[in-house]
């Protein structure tokens, strides 16, 4: 159990922490495509590579603060404040990635990319315009003075096309990009039964399930703790959580008699006050209970210490026989 608890919680640890470094990483303003092309800077490549290291000691220190929290309520505390900015940064990474996925769907759309084309087309013809009116104001010729006008008047209408294209851009497409992705669609489902916004409904469902991972890996190092110490628990004092004998008289009456027996025996040496000697021999006692037996006999000062943790007679007893 305990090693399946600790598995859980390095897989809830390492996702906590990858989404703290990615965001982090974000806002030094590249992306994990960005750092790993080869055209990119050193200085790029270095900047994004310590901010993923500042979100990853941040989720670190939240992690070991919360193991020490009873030592301090401090570190609680701080603890708890990290657990809060983790849950921040996750919320705004899962945001920040749909709304990049959405849009390069959307750029990838047939009416994107035609309407793309026909704005590049229009700022090539601004292009050969402006070649013409500089050539033409640089002329001698009144006739060509005249043709910069129609030059300059057609460049303004190119301007004034490409900004009204430009300002439907950002919606064509949108729609088709919208139903192509899978938590798009579950959010717009979710949206439209709870009759709220598809951002309201985003936003929500990244909260909730950032918050989940943030309250699953402090509880599954809770739940490790305490697993760890009801361990050592048990292996500390093993009789005291040894299951309560049968309630029934006559197997009450019948385990005491095994016990006086046992304890009759040793007194008159008939068997050695050895642990492996007493099981092998034929009283059907547990081991718990002939442990019980020598411990008592030794608290009674019938009983010395011997060699490998094992028993024998005190010299006075031995004498007395």
């Amino acid at each position: 159990m305990l090693k399946l608890i600790w598995f859980v919680q390095t897989v809830f640890f390492l996702v906590s922490m990858l989404l703290t470094g990615l965001f982090a990483m974000s806002l030094s303003g590249a992306d994990f495509e960005d750092v790993m092309k080869t055209s990119e800077s050193d200085h790029a490549i270095f900047m994004a590579g310590l901010f993923i290291l500042i979100g990853c000691c941040i989720d670190v220190g939240k992690y070991l603060f919360w193991v020490k929290r009873r030592i301090s309520r401090y570190f609680k505390m701080l603890s708890l404040v990290l657990m809060v900015f983790s849950w921040l940064a996750s919320c705004a990474f899962f945001l920040s990635s749909e709304v990049r996925l959405i849009k390069e769907t959307q750029q990838r759309s047939p009416e994107y990319m035609s309407l793309q084309q026909e704005i590049d087309g229009l700022q090539k013809n601004i292009a050969i315009e402006e070649q013409l009116l500089n050539k033409r104001l640089g002329s001698s010729y009144h006739r060509q003075w005249e043709q910069a006008q129609n030059s300059a008047a057609r460049i303004e209408r190119f301007q004034a096309e490409i900004a009204a294209k430009q300002s439907t851009l950002a919606q064509v497409g949108l729609s088709s990009s919208l139903n192509q992705l899978e938590t798009t669609k579950l959010f717009t489902a979710i949206s439209h039964t709870l009759n709220i916004d598809l951002d309201t409904a985003r936003t929500v469902g990244y909260a909730v399930l950032a918050l989940l991972l943030e309250v699953s890996t402090l509880g599954m190092i809770s739940l490790a703790g305490a697993e760890r110490e009801t361990n050592s628990c048990l292996l500390s004092h093993p009789a005291e959580h040894e299951p309560l004998p049968d309630s029934d008289p006559a197997i009450d009456a019948d385990c005491r008699q095994k016990l006086a027996q046992l304890t009759l025996d040793i007194l008159n040496g008939k068997i050695r006050p050895v642990l492996r000697v007493i099981k092998s021999a034929d009283y059907d006692l547990s081991l718990d209970q002939i442990r019980a037996v020598l411990s008592d006999l030794h608290s009674a000062g019938i009983l010395d210490t011997d060699i490998r943790n094992s028993y024998k007679l005190s010299e006075r007893v031995e004498h007395s026989l």
